[in-house]
């Protein structure tokens, strides 16, 4: 029982340090035709985890993600340097993501 708590805990943690929601960005009008997590991840640097934003009916994803950066620096840097450029025709939106609701309330 002991082992299991220490185990959970050590989970915990190291996914607390790959979902720091203060590294959370939140890409929009990415060209869905030609748009992959291989050229995303060559396009901004330093991304830890990407979450496809996909309709609720169709399953289709529709050129947005939220992904989670390694850092702060890599964070700024992604939104500081691709905001607002073309990228395959598109001009994609990089920001800051709101905190989630469970965030806003904690004290």
């Amino acid at each position: 029982d002991k082992t299991r708590k220490v185990l959970e805990s050590t989970i915990t943690d190291s996914r607390a340090s790959v979902f720091d929601e203060s590294n959370r960005l939140i890409i929009k009008n990415m060209c869905i035709q030609n748009m992959t997590e291989d050229k995303l991840r060559k396009l901004v640097i330093g991304i830890s985890h990407i979450h496809w934003l996909k309709d609720k009916t169709t399953k289709e994803w529709y050129g947005a993600a939220f992904v989670y950066m390694a850092s702060k620096e890599d964070a700024s840097n992604a939104v500081k340097n691709i905001n607002g450029k073309v990228i395959f025709g598109r001009r994609m939106n990089i920001m800051y993501a709101k905190p989630k609701l469970n965030e806003k309330l904690k004290i």
